[in-house]
């Protein structure tokens, strides 16, 4: 084997390990890139939680979550269908009474002259110590 076949097959073997860095460091960059976005989605998920179960403004008065823009924006952002459930379960809690519990209670004469009920909701997220109770008359006919 030659010095010049040598030097050429040198040259080839820099030239593949050159090539396989560069991959490899373009590979950690966008990997790194898609977890610090992952990871600031998921923040801005809780920020919009925080704000649709606060009522949107510091100082005022919680409301329905489905009447708030903060409660839209969630929506909006659902990554999965554990998510979405989650996120239906809440808005339909705000909106429907249970209504056979309903019926049942004017029907025994519990609600007799009353056009409203006091309802209760507490959400409690397991590992951020985050709990956060909502509570609103609910009108029935």
């Amino acid at each position: 084997m030659t010095l010049r076949s040598k030097l050429t097959l040198m040259f080839f073997g820099a030239l593949q390990v050159t090539f396989f860095t560069a991959v490899g460091a373009f590979w950690a960059v966008q990997s790194w890139q898609l977890l610090t976005d992952d990871l600031a989605l998921v923040q801005a998920q809780n920020l919009r939680l925080e704000s649709a179960l606060e009522g949107g403004a510091a100082g005022t008065e919680p409301v329905a979550p489905q009447n708030t823009q903060a409660f839209r924006d969630l929506r909006a952002n659902i990554q999965n269908a554990q998510e979405r459930g989650l996120v239906d379960a809440l808005g339909e809690a705000f909106t429907k009474p249970d209504s056979s519990a309903v019926r049942d209670a004017v029907a025994s004469g519990k609600l007799k002259g009353k056009k409203s009920v006091n309802a209760r909701v507490t959400l409690t997220i397991a590992g951020l110590d985050i709990k956060h109770e909502i509570a609103d008359d609910v009108a029935f006919e």
